[in-house]
């Protein structure tokens, strides 16, 4: 036995089908994912002024804690790092470093802090 379904209402369903998996792919894709970590940042650094040899604690975001993953140089000298965490880097400012922006690169992404470090003599 042969079913015969009346063409508009083939059409109506196919029509159907398609608008609901047309909806189901636009409700999925548009739900609400995990907070994205937040990217590498300096929040701050202190003291903000010393002299070479000068220990320096920088905050922020997404450090790597392995110390020699990171680099930081004061005003493009590199500085060395002593310490790390996720959120916090210890360095030494350098021999010959010269007052500006303290700059970390960690897996290979950079920032660079707002405010200047300066060097006193």
């Amino acid at each position: 036995m042969k079913a015969n379904i009346p063409l508009p209402a083939l059409f109506r369903a196919l029509i159907l089908m398609i608008a609901m998996t047309a909806v189901f792919i636009f409700a999925t894709s548009c739900s609400k994912k995990e907070d994205p970590e937040p990217g590498l940042t300096i929040t701050s650094f202190l003291p903000l002024t010393g002299t070479t040899g000068t220990v320096v604690t920088i905050s922020g975001a997404s450090f790597d804690e392995t110390k020699e993953n990171n680099t930081v140089s004061f005003n493009k000298f590199p500085g060395v790092v002593t310490a790390a965490t996720a959120t916090q880097l210890t360095v030494t400012v350098p021999d010959g470093a010269s007052s500006g922006k303290i700059e970390v690169t960690t897996n290979g992404k950079t920032v660079t802090s707002k405010e200047d470090f300066t060097i006193t003599p």
